[in-house]
């Protein structure tokens, strides 16, 4: 390949276009993603602890707050879901 000033032929449009391999401004633009939720689902029964029947309902941030099971027998579950705007 013939170079020119160093820079191989066709490498120096490339290297202006960006790692993308398009020119900054037809790149397209990240959407940002909405916040990912959890819900604390529990059996709602005679059964249910003072402890699950306090959580549920409540919504977490994935990967924050409180796991189930909290306790010997829990049957608490995190249900993930989006909120739609």
């Amino acid at each position: 390949m013939p170079r020119t000033h160093g820079v191989p032929r066709g490498h120096k449009k490339r290297a202006e276009r960006g790692p993308a391999g398009r020119p900054p401004s037809q790149r397209p633009t990240k959407t940002p993603r909405p916040p990912q939720l959890e819900r604390w689902q529990a059996i709602i029964d005679g059964k249910t602890c003072p402890i699950c029947l306090d959580l549920h309902g409540r919504i977490y941030p994935k990967h924050e707050g409180p796991r189930p099971p909290i306790h010997f027998f829990c049957r608490c579950q995190r249900v993930s879901f989006a909120v739609i705007q």
